[in-house]
């Protein structure tokens, strides 16, 4: 389900999935190889990043959670 803008997090509650899709364009002269996608969530009004954690509850580095890994091929 896409979700775009039509849920803010602030309105998310702890425990919440809240999915969405989003595009990634790449450029066609990327050098081809194996990249980490990592995203962070940041406050509307001051634009700071917000902390994310470990499904452990651990604290993640910068407050970003890394997703799977694209290919670029040649």
């Amino acid at each position: 389900m896409r979700r775009a803008l039509t849920f803010p997090s602030e309105h998310w509650l702890a425990g919440d999935i809240v999915p969405d899709q989003l595009s990634l364009p790449v450029r066609a002269d990327a050098p081809p190889g194996r990249y980490r996608v990592k995203v962070g969530l940041y406050e509307t009004q001051s634009r700071e990043r917000l902390p994310a954690y470990t499904s452990g509850g651990e604290l993640l580095p910068d407050g970003l959670v890394t997703l799977r890994a694209i290919v670029i091929e040649p």
